[in-house]
Parts: structure tokens; C-alpha cells; sequence
């Protein structure tokens, strides 16, 4: 009879269900749970170390993880293994068809990797020129990590070609049918637009304010949207109102406490109306109780009030005719951010450290507290979101792909 093998001496066994634990960060990832549409969500991980064995290939941690009913383990090191050929046999055909190879170590949020493009942030200069006149473009435009130029190079230029603009777009489930070219010299509401092209950077809507803000210039004291898109969606003609993030965080008492001081009680009063007269119509946003909860006040971190007042601006301004008789039907928000930028992605304790009401989602996605924990249900279904990143890989093989790739995915040649 065969002698049984001794069973391997447990060293540490450990259970992690923190949701910002960076162990726990980078395992879901692995399993692709920060995907658009993925509907995997690992709860808990045990992570079990071994004394290694006498046997050749010595496996000294375990991993075990919960998606509320335990699935089996299985082994870092075979996953690793796994990867390393996996990644090793893509890279190789990618030289060979002379596409671009990741490297692992680049940061692409970084100073260091961006300042390759100090000489020239944005990649075809003559975008500017189609934008309005009257608009005023962000401060940091320029600077090489700034959001705004990141939206300006990547759907600024993938909107040129329609069959791309549909691809990227619908990367995040928005089901896009087709692009309907912006009307050129319209006039919405007494604001009028010259802008040319198939997205509208810094879009208000109506020249009066429907969010009872003071500005009546875009990009000025107004909510303005990042980039604002035209499409058919469901047969409905649908604007697309895209925030777009890159390197930026949101940590200091500045941006944790939007609705604190003088202007916090003016906020307060501006966007309260706003939610009464959506109340009274039976159409309000979100998940609010009668009492208790979370309420308005809670949204006074810097991204949740971006998106409260985007969310309230769709609303307001749907359905929306223009002053040549075209009209908008439906809406969808997008929000989108870098796959590499955990700073904002998670919420911290720090970003709710003014919201009571939303102290619980410490350490969850962003993204998801908004739409299953903020949003109605109703709501929810105008929100999509999702890494802009990721979704360049879907565009058609072009000196601008490999540019966008380089610059903000960390590929080389």
C-alpha cells in the first residue's frame, strides 16, 4: 500500500474582506470584476502560507476566494505561471505584426512617463479649432496630465471616425446604434453652439441656467459637461453627457466638503429646488428616504457632486428642442475614468470623512456606489461608466491608436 503524503504545516492563514486592501484590489482585477458588465464580485479571500515541502515545485501560498457561496482554490503560483506565458506569447505576436508590447512598470499617471509630450500635449491641435469661440477651455489644458487634454486626444480624435466613435462608446455597454452629427451653428435655449464636429467639449445646454447656476459662459461657473455626444439609442435620439478623469484626485477639505460655508448653503439651495421639482413630478433620482439616509448634503465630495449636478442637468434638460426644431429624446450619464487611478476609483474614509450618510461605502468603487447605492432604480439605468483606457484597444490600427496606446496605456514598440 502507498504511503499517504504528509500534509503540508500551515505557517499563517489570513481572511481579507476589506475591499481596499490592495491584496484584495489587485486580485479582483486579475479576475477582470472592474470591467464594465462583469457581474463577479470576490467578498472574501483567505490567503493560506505553507512551510514548503520536499517536492520540486514547492507551493508555499494558497488562495481561496467567496462570491457568497465558496468556489475552490487555487494556486498563485500556477496563476502567475499562467500569466507570465500568457503574456509572453500576445507580446510576441504583437512584434510580430508590429503592434505595441505593455510594459508592466510604466505609470502612466506619472510626471515622469507624461513629460515625453511637454512639446505637445495635444496630439492634432487642430481640434481647437473647431470648438466655439466663446468657450473657456480648462486652465491645465496644457499640462501634459491633465484630464482635459486626455479627453481632447482620445475621443476628440476618435470621434473623426464614426465606426470608432460607436466602437469605443459602446465598450461600455451603451448600445449606441448610430452618431447623429451635432447641427452646427444651432441655438439651444438662447446659447449658441458653432462648435463642428461629432462631440461638443464643455456643453451647458440652454443659456439659462436649469440648475439656478449664476455663469452664462461654458466652462465658466456653469456645470459643463466634458464632452457631450448625439446619438440613437433605442431608436431615441440621446445625449451623451461624458465626465472624463485621468490623474486627478480629490483629498483635500476642498473637495470633501462642497456643501460647508457660505457657498455650501447657496449649493444647498440651488440644487435642493432642483429635487423638489423633480419630486414633484414623481421623477426623483435617488435613493433617499423620507428621513434618514443618506441625503443632499452627503453628495459633497468632489466627484459625487460632479455627478449629482450632471445627473440633475440630463434630467432638466430632457426632453430638449432646439431652436431649428431638433430634439432630444433621451439621456445617459458617463463617467470615465483611468484604470490605474486607485486614488479616485475607491472611495476612501477621507473622501466620505462630511458624508454621514455614506460612511458605510468606505473602501467600495466609485462607480458602484453611485449607481447600486446613490441612484433609484430607474436612475441607475442612465448610468454607465467604465476605464477609458482599456476601451482604445477597440479603434482601428492607426499612427492615433498607437499614439493613445503609448501615452496613456503604457505600450511601446
Amino acid at each position: 500500500m502507498k504511503e499517504d503524503m504528509p500534509k503540508p504545516k500551515i505557517l499563517k492563514r489570513e481572511i481579507i474582506t476589506d475591499q481596499s486592501d490592495p491584496r484584495m484590489v489587485e486580485f479582483r482585477r486579475s479576475r477582470g470584476e472592474f470591467e464594465p458588465g462583469c457581474k463577479q464580485k470576490a467578498v472574501k479571500l483567505e490567503i493560506t502560507e505553507y512551510e514548503p515541502g520536499p517536492d520540486k515545485f514547492k507551493v508555499t501560498t494558497q488562495i481561496g476566494y467567496y462570491e457568497g457561496e465558496p468556489l475552490p482554490g487555487y494556486r498563485e503560483v500556477f496563476r502567475r505561471l499562467y500569466q507570465q506565458v500568457f503574456d509572453k506569447v500576445i507580446q510576441e505576436r504583437k512584434r510580430e505584426k508590429g503592434g505595441c508590447i505593455l510594459n508592466r512598470e510604466t505609470n502612466v499617471l506619472s510626471e515622469e512617463c507624461q513629460v515625453k509630450w511637454k512639446s505637445q500635449p495635444i496630439y492634432d491641435e487642430n481640434i481647437l479649432l473647431n470648438i466655439d469661440k466663446g468657450v473657456n477651455l480648462h486652465t491645465e489644458l496644457m499640462n501634459v496630465r491633465s484630464s482635459a487634454a486626455a479627453c481632447l486626444n482620445t475621443i476628440g480624435n476618435i470621434a473623426k471616425n464614426e465606426r470608432d466613435l460607436i466602437n469605443f462608446l459602446n465598450e461600455f455597454d451603451l448600445e449606441v446604434e448610430d452618431i447623429v452629427p451635432f447641427p452646427t451653428g444651432t441655438t439651444v435655449g438662447g446659447q449658441k453652439y458653432d462648435d463642428v464636429g461629432n462631440v461638443i467639449f464643455e456643453w451647458i445646454g440652454p443659456r439659462k441656467s436649469p440648475l439656478n447656476e449664476r455663469g452664462n459662459k461654458r466652462g465658466l461657473y456653469r456645470t459643463s459637461i466634458d464632452a457631450f455626444i448625439l446619438a440613437k439609442i433605442d431608436g431615441k435620439v440621446t445625449q451623451l453627457l461624458i465626465e472624463w478623469k485621468f490623474t486627478e484626485t480629490y483629498n483635500s477639505q476642498q473637495h470633501t466638503r462642497k456643501f460647508s460655508g457660505i457657498a455650501g448653503n447657496e449649493r444647498l439651495r440651488r440644487y435642493s429646488i432642483c429635487l423638489a421639482k423633480l419630486r414633484k413630478v414623481k421623477d426623483f433620482p435617488f435613493k433617499m428616504n423620507y428621513e434618514g439616509g443618506f441625503g443632499l448634503s452627503d453628495l459633497c465630495y468632489e466627484p459625487l457632486f460632479q455627478l449629482l449636478r450632471m445627473t440633475l442637468l440630463a434630467k432638466l434638460t430632457t426632453p430638449l428642442r432646439f431652436d431649428n426644431g431638433f430634439v432630444i429624446e433621451d439621456y445617459r450619464i458617463v463617467h470615465l475614468s483611468h484604470s490605474k487611478n486607485e486614488g479616485l476609483n475607491f472611495l476612501s474614509p477621507e473622501h466620505l470623512s462630511h458624508s454621514s450618510g455614506l460612511q458605510h461605502c468606505a473602501g467600495k468603487l466609485l462607480h458602484e456606489v453611485w449607481k447600486d447605492v446613490i441612484l433609484s432604480e430607474n436612475e441607475s439605468k442612465k448610468f454607465y461608466y467604465g476605464h477609458w483606457d482599456h476601451a482604445i484597444r477597440v479603434i482601428l490600427d492607426s499612427p492615433l491608436k498607437q499614439y493613445l496606446l503609448e501615452r496613456y496605456f503604457g505600450c511601446t514598440r
